[in-house]
Formats: C-alpha cells, sequence, structure tokens
C-alpha cells in the first residue's frame, strides 16, 4: 500500500489537491481519494483482467468498461518499482503520458491523460 497527495490540473475546474491511498497487485489496482476532514471522496478499482473499472463514492457506485489503458496495472507497478520510468501509451483515440522517479523513499509522478495533468509523489506505507 502507497499513501501519497496528487494535484489535479483540468482545463474544465480550479486546481485540486487530494491525499490517495493507492494499493496494487495482479488482479487489480484501487486507488482512494480523500480530504482531509471531509473522509473518503471516492475509491476507484480497476480489475486487471476484466478491464472494468468500478467507481464507489459515498453516492453510488458504478461500473464501466475502462476508458484507460488496459495495462494501467502494469504502468502503476512500473512507476512503483523502477527508480525512473516514463511511458506514452496510445489507446482509442487518447494518449497518456507518464513519468516517474525515486528521490530517496518517494515516488514522484507526472502524468498527462485527456487534458488533465496530475502530479504528485507516493510513499510505501508500511
Amino acid at each position: 500500500m502507497y499513501k501519497g497527495k496528487v494535484v489535479v490540473n483540468s482545463l474544465n475546474y480550479d486546481q485540486l489537491s487530494f491525499n490517495i491511498l493507492l494499493t496494487s497487485n495482479e488482479n487489480d489496482t484501487i486507488i482512494q481519494i480523500h480530504k482531509p476532514f471531509y473522509g473518503n471522496l471516492l475509491q476507484i478499482k480497476y480489475d486487471n483482467s476484466s478491464n472494468l473499472m468500478k467507481y464507489i463514492s459515498k453516492d453510488s457506485s458504478y461500473e464501466i468498461n475502462a476508458g484507460i489503458p488496459r495495462n494501467i496495472g502494469d504502468i502503476v507497478n512500473n512507476c512503483l518499482l523502477r527508480e525512473s520510468y516514463a511511458d506514452e501509451v496510445f489507446e482509442d483515440g487518447q494518449s497518456l503520458n507518464i513519468e516517474c522517479y525515486k528521490n530517496m523513499d518517494k515516488t514522484n509522478f507526472y502524468m498527462q491523460y485527456k487534458g488533465s495533468s496530475f502530479k504528485g509523489f507516493l510513499i510505501k506505507n508500511e
């Protein structure tokens, strides 16, 4: 399990900052997004075998056929386990650019996808 922060910049919204918890294994990748004093805002669960993504919020839960690259589990693991990692993935007319690098115990990342950018860090939660 990893914990960290992410800052989201989007053309449609002001800059937003969130705390994140990330768990990844060979079966699924789970990203939990929360803010202090508000609690959990969203949990995203990606099933690596079926390419289904489930969004769970306080209001509802629903599954969609993931609009993200099919190998997102591999991308996350490469980012977390390597000293540095960069990739550009094209799928369904969209590109995902990701760059990761380690700085001591912290994995820093920068990602661009569908007109939004995500910048943050993750630290292994032991």
